[in-house]
């Protein structure tokens, strides 16, 4: 359990650097 919701975590902080990488460009 624990590791799944720190993968869903990861996976959020990733689209979201994501988002911002293209908004930057």
């Amino acid at each position: 359990r624990e590791s799944m919701e720190k993968g869903e975590k990861t996976e959020h902080l990733v689209k979201e650097a994501v988002e911002l990488l293209v908004k930057s460009r």
